[in-house]
Parts: structure tokens; C-alpha cells; sequence
């Protein structure tokens, strides 16, 4: 993640983010105070999630069967403050395969909007969540892996979602 100053002649700051897995940031957005926001899929296991997390722990698989098709691990969601020194926040989000974060905005409250795919059936929703469970999986190849799309609101800290819902049909 690096910032240049804004005419893009320096760099303000530039630090790596990931661990032994393969980490892929897919979505990038800035607030008002210039804290970053951001999105992607991960297969660390052991991302360094903050204090309160609303998934703090690793649920997809680090490795398919035969290692024969795509592997994408859990969604993450995280913000870093201004100076792109400290995580302000840092979660997984995801079930037991398959999970990717491939959007992200923000509003001016600070809630973080991801959406992405998913193949897992326990990827957390919200109550009230438009589509609760996994309408199916398959359809575009016999190893990919990309189940149904989700949409999911993650609250200022980090701590909660405050929306999170499945949304597909019975194919990927």
C-alpha cells in the first residue's frame, strides 16, 4: 500500500501487507482524514487482526484437494490511519472456503461496504439479510470455485457488520 503526495513526485509512505500466503488487495478507498481503507482475499492464516475483530480468526482453507483450483481463503477488510503506520482495523470475513472481497466503498461515517464471492455455506449473515444461505455453486468450470456474490456493511471500528447477506442463484 503506498501514498504519493499529490502531484505524485514523492512518496509519502509505502508498506507491504501480507504474510506466508498469498494476499491480494482487490479493493481501496480513502476517507475525509485520509485513513485507508481496504479489501481483497487472503490465505495467511494468521493476518495480524486488531483487538475486538468481528472475525478474527481463519476459517477457509489454505489449500484445495490436489491443488488443482483456484484458492482464494477468507475476504479480509481492514483500515489503516492516516500516516499508513498503524491498523485501525483488521478482520477476516469468510466461511469455511472460498471467499473473496472484490469491491469496497466508503461512506461518510465510516462504514465500509465490501462485496464479493463466496462458495462457503457458514459465511456470516446478518439477521434480516436478504438471501441467508448459499443458493448454489458451479457452473463455470469443473475447479473454480465462485459460489454466490455477497454484499456486507462493516461498521466504523471494525467490530461488527452491520449487514451481511449471500446474493446469487443456483449456479456460480
Amino acid at each position: 500500500i503506498s501514498k504519493l503526495n499529490s502531484t505524485g513526485s514523492a512518496l509519502l509512505y509505502s508498506t507491504y501487507f501480507g504474510g506466508a500466503g498469498d494476499d491480494c488487495i482487490t479493493g481501496i478507498a480513502v476517507d475525509a482524514t485520509g485513513a485507508v481503507y481496504m479489501a481483497g482475499s487472503s490465505t495467511t492464516t494468521n493476518l495480524p487482526t486488531t483487538a475486538g475483530a468481528f472475525q478474527p480468526k481463519f476459517k477457509g482453507y489454505a489449500n484445495l484437494p490436489f491443488l488443482i483450483a483456484q484458492d482464494f481463503g477468507d475476504g479480509f477488510v481492514g483500515k489503516l490511519d492516516p500516516t499508513g503506520s498503524k491498523l485501525v482495523y483488521l478482520s477476516y470475513l469468510g466461511g469455511s472456503t472460498n471467499d473473496a472481497v472484490t469491491a469496497l466503498a466508503v461512506d461518510s461515517q465510516g462504514n465500509a461496504y465490501v462485496t464479493g464471492f463466496t462458495d462457503s455455506p457458514d459465511f456470516p449473515v446478518t439477521t434480516g439479510a436478504l438471501q441467508p444461505q448459499l443458493a448454489g455453486d458451479g457452473g463455470l468450470g469443473l475447479y473454480l470455485f465462485y459460489g454466490d456474490a455477497f454484499v456486507s456493511v462493516v461498521n466504523p471500528a471494525g467490530t461488527a457488520l452491520l449487514y451481511s447477506s449471500y446474493f446469487g442463484g443456483n449456479r456460480d
